[in-house]
This record gives structure tokens, C-alpha cells and sequence, in this order.
């Protein structure tokens, strides 16, 4: 029983790209905190792919520009490590501490990355040169990870954070490239005589293990013209706004007046457990607070197994980002003013609910690691590209009472699944010659009712790609 709960609240996460991104006021995302921009914007792009593969410390963005010291050489090598051996790079068998001048240098930094490259079986890629400090250039220069013209590289001249994060991100991204490395994802592709869509489900709140995306994905955003998804939660500033407002209660009510009086109890309770006081969510209501505890569960230190998953690690987040980087348009097949509406439809009945069964995360320790478990298996299924797998355990999350699984079966997968498969066969039949990139939730592309379902219905020929 208590496996099917764990089920249900947690699929209810990656089913709303906008509730994986708005934290109670206590909880406030430190990622998300606006700061002083200390690097160069052409930066950006490589640096935010640095940030998602777990490479760079925030804290660095608090001076990018600063000189890298022997502390912050040793984290970031440390962080290359272990990223290449997360992603099952095998290791040489051999290795020797890495120990670096005082004055730490670009050609510095670019020789203690060669050094982590050296504990794993690459020798093949490794150019065969008379010194270690000439092998580890060539080889930077080989991967297009030192650039510059001419053969003046600045070698000698003090490495600021900056350049050492993207020397570092440079190195891995190439490495995946070369030995095929990277999440495989949801994927589809479908197509007509002159338009391309592909399909890629998402997992709105996710950690860095599912960095980096295959090069298949990477490659086909590039290339498409367009990107869609479900709603823009970082540009649509006025749905934001809505969304803040949609989840207060109505004026003169608190959310003591929609619930009974046990479940009050047990609210209050939990929340003076966590450290929040009455006035920071009395006013919210109960579908808009059952969302923040379920993203607080799983996201916040002492949660769900002191989990790292976070929305702002979110698939959506990673590619919107990456189409504001590339001036790339990004088109929305909902809006975050229509799932705010979609969410505060819900009956009040289930609403209550719901929370009711948020709190039990809350009250019940064994429910915290359990969650943990299911996460960690979905992004694996995810990871590995496994759909059937993970299809079959995402349904069976869904199981309830049939009054309350009705009224969630049909306005969180039939009339959304309908209206997002209209809309991709509005791009298909556009005949405009272009290509869309469509990340929308997971649950939604799979499944009888799934996108993909509909699409081979029409008489489209859908493509998985692995």
C-alpha cells in the first residue's frame, strides 16, 4: 500500500512542468538567486553545461574572474573524476597524485585535466609526444579544448574560474562524444515529406546524473528550428504571476476553510516539524501546497533520502535555457496560465486528498528512502532509454480509487494528450519545411492515449531512437 502511494505523489511531479519550478518563500532555490553575472555571455552556454555534468561550483559564479587557487584546482578535478567514472569510463589501473605549482597557470589546469584523462583507458586518443606538459597541450589542442590562434595560447598567463570551467567541460563533453556517452531519454522522431518533429519525454524534476543527454538528442535540437514545450517557465513572466496568484486562497479564507479538520491537524504539525510558521502557508491552497511539500520531499537536504533531485534540473529548464542561449523560438502547447487552471480544477474532495497523502511522506520515515528508490529507477529507466520499463511502473503509480483516478485520468492525461497531439499534427501538416524539437512529460508520450499512441493512429510513422 504504501508503494502505491509513494507511486502516485511522486508521478503527480513530473506530470506539471510548472510545479517542479515554485518553492515556498523558506525554500527558496539558492541556483535560482539573481547575482551579479561575473562571466563573459559567450561563456554562458559552455558554463551552464558545466553546472548541469556537476563540473562547476556555484559559488564560483559569484566571481568567475577570480584566479583559480589549489583549493579550487583540486575540487574541479576531483569533479571531472568522479564524473568520468559515474559514466563508466574504465579506469587505466594506474595513476599518481596530481601536484600543482603555486602559481596555477592555463597550461597548469590544462595539465591536471590530461592527468585525470590518463586514469582512464583513453591511451588510444593520447598523442605520444616526449613530455607529459607537451602530451597533455597537444591533446587539449587535439580535442578542441585549448582554442585560440596561432600558437600563442596564453599558457603561461594566471587561469581564471572561468577558463577552468571550460576547459574542464570542454574535456567531457568531447570524451561522451567520442565513446557515444549520454542519456538516451524518451525519443522519438516523426515525420512528413517536409517536416520533421521529434519527441523527447521529460522528466521535469531530475539530478545530475542524467548529464549529459546523448549526442543524438544534443544534435537534433541544434538542428531543428523550433523548440515546444509545455509552458515557458522561465520567460512567460505574466504567467508566473497568474500562477502566484491562482495559488492563494480567496480573500478573507485560509486553507483551514477547504479542509476537514484532521487532515488541519496533521498539517500543522508537519509544517512546525520543517520549520514553517502558519502565516508562510495558511494562505495557499491545498492542490498549491501539496505540489510545494511533494517538491520539497524530494528536493531539499534531510528529504527524500537527502535526495539531489531538483526542478531547476529539470529536462524543461536544460533545453528552454539552451533555446534562449541559441536565439532558438520556443513555442508552448499549453501555457502556464492553462495548467494553473487545470491544477485548481481539481475537486476539492481530491485536492484534499491529495495533501492529505503529501503529509503522510512527511509523517512516515520509511516513505522518504522508498521515494528515493522510485526516482532513482525512473531516471535510470530514463537513462537507459528503457520506455517499456518504465511505462509499466509509471501506470501502475497512477492506481487509486476509481472516483479519484477518473477525475485525474481525464484532465491530467486525455484532454491534455488530445489537445498536445493536435498541436504536433498542426507542426507536421504545417508544410513549412522546418523541424520542432517537443519535450513535454514523459507520462504523456507513453501509453495507449500517449502522444506516440495518437500520432501512429493518425497514420504518422513514428521513429525511436536510441
Amino acid at each position: 500500500m504504501k508503494n502505491k502511494f509513494t507511486r502516485k505523489i511522486l508521478s503527480f511531479l513530473l506530470f506539471f512542468s510548472i510545479i517542479s519550478q515554485f518553492w515556498l518563500p523558506l525554500y527558496a532555490n539558492d541556483q535560482l538567486t539573481q547575482k551579479a553575472i561575473t562571466y563573459h555571455s559567450w561563456a554562458a552556454p559552455t558554463l551552464f553545461e558545466g553546472e548541469r555534468l556537476e563540473l562547476i561550483p556555484i559559488e564560483w559564479y559569484d566571481n568567475m574572474l577570480a584566479p583559480v587557487d589549489q583549493a579550487a584546482l583540486n575540487t574541479l578535478l576531483n569533479n571531472v573524476d568522479n564524473k568520468l567514472s559515474k559514466l563508466g569510463f574504465p579506469a587505466s589501473g594506474s595513476f599518481n597524485n596530481y601536484e600543482a605549482d603555486n602559481n596555477i597557470t592555463r597550461e597548469t589546469v590544462l595539465e591536471g585535466l590530461y592527468h585525470q584523462v590518463l586514469k582512464y583507458e583513453l591511451a588510444e586518443t593520447v598523442p605520444e609526444t616526449a613530455s607529459h606538459r607537451k602530451a597533455a597541450i597537444d591533446f587539449m589542442l587535439q580535442k578542441s579544448v585549448l582554442r585560440g590562434n596561432g600558437n600563442n595560447y596564453n599558457l603561461d598567463k594566471v587561469c581564471t574560474l572561468e577558463e577552468a570551467a571550460l576547459f574542464a567541460t570542454r574535456l567531457v563533453e568531447t570524451l561522451c562524444k567520442e565513446a557515444n556517452v549520454g542519456s538516451k531519454g524518451f525519443f522519438w522522431k516523426v515525420s512528413d515529406d517536409d517536416t520533421t518533429v521529434y519527441l523527447l519525454g521529460s522528466v521535469h524534476v531530475a539530478k545530475h546524473d542524467i548529464y549529459p543527454m546523448s549526442t543524438k538528442i544534443k544534435e537534433a535540437f541544434k538542428n531543428s528550428d523550433a523548440l515546444a514545450v509545455e509552458a515557458n517557465i522561465i520567460s512567460d513572466q505574466e504567467g508566473i504571476l497568474y500562477l502566484q496568484e491562482k495559488m492563494q486562497c480567496p480573500d478573507g479564507t485560509t486553507i483551514y476553510d477547504y479542509i476537514s479538520e484532521e487532515t488541519a491537524a496533521k498539517l500543522d504539525n508537519v509544517m512546525a516539524n520543517i520549520g514553517m510558521k502558519k502565516e508562510q502557508y495558511m494562505y495557499l491552497k491545498p492542490w498549491a501546497l501539496s505540489q510545494q511539500l511533494s517538491q520539497l520531499l524530494v528536493t531539499k537536504e534531510g528529504g527524500v533520502g537527502s535526495s539531489p533531485y531538483s526542478g531547476t534540473l529539470g529536462i524543461d529548464i536544460y533545453f528552454i535555457i539552451n533555446a534562449l542561449y541559441s536565439n532558438k523560438p520556443i513555442l508552448e502547447l499549453e501555457s502556464i496560465k492553462y495548467q494553473a487552471d487545470m491544477l485548481d480544477s481539481f475537486s476539492p474532495e481530491y485536492q484534499e486528498k491529495q495533501l492529505a497523502e503529501t503529509l503522510k511522506g512527511f509523517e512516515d520515515p520509511a516513505l522518504k528512502n522508498e521515494s528515493a528508490e522510485i526516482l532513482d529507477t525512473w531516471l535510470n529507466q530514463w537513462i537507459e532509454g528503457d520506455t517499456e520499463a518504465f511505462c509499466k511502473s509509471y501506470f501502475n503509480s497512477i492506481e487509486g480509487d476509481e472516483e479519484t483516478k477518473e477525475e485525474f485520468t481525464e484532465k491530467t492525461f486525455t484532454l491534455r494528450n488530445n489537445n498536445m497531439t493536435e498541436a504536433i499534427k498542426q507542426y507536421l501538416d504545417s508544410g513549412n519545411d522546418k523541424s520542432y524539437f517537443v519535450v513535454v512529460g514523459s507520462g504523456h508520450m507513453i501509453g495507449d492515449t500517449g502522444i506516440v499512441a495518437q500520432l501512429e493512429a493518425l497514420g504518422y510513422e513514428v521513429e525511436a531512437i536510441k
